[in-house]
């Protein structure tokens, strides 16, 4: 019997490992059912919002409607001026995405920037950013 190097026995044990890990990944997947679960941000859609095709508080139902998709989103930027500040319009686009079943996994704020000269001034920023989000869920 020869004597088979240290390389040699590494790549042959590690092409066994993978092929084995390989052949149980592929034997233990469902056939069917969900692997993956698909989300959409309200940024990607920014254009429809900006051109007033789409209300930002329908986010979470155009979401559902047109595409299936139950994990959203959204964006500071797509929310109007006015009511960016406003707890109670946070609220509501919350319970229409509690009422669909969708669910609001994250909301988009403007960059921190850790620069010690700025970090103060964007930690206040980022308070309000906070608060919406919480409300958000």
């Amino acid at each position: 019997m020869s004597a088979i190097s240290r390389r040699q026995c590494l790549s042959t044990v590690s092409a066994l490992g993978c092929s084995a890990l390989g052949a149980y990944a592929l034997g233990s997947a469902p056939v069917s059912g969900k692997r993956f679960e698909l989300a959409l941000s309200q940024y990607s859609l920014r254009a429809l919002i900006k051109n007033g095709s789409l209300d930002p508080i329908d986010f979470p139902a155009y979401c559902l409607e047109n595409f299936g998709i139950k994990a959203i989103d959204y964006w500071e930027g797509g929310v109007p001026k006015n009511e960016l500040n406003n707890m109670k319009y946070w609220g509501k686009i919350r319970n229409i995405a509690d009422n669909l079943g969708v669910d609001i996994f994250l909301l988009m704020t403007n960059p921190f920037d850790a620069k010690p000269g700025n970090h103060e001034k964007s930690i206040k920023k980022l308070l309000p950013s906070i608060e919406r989000a919480s409300v958000l869920g």
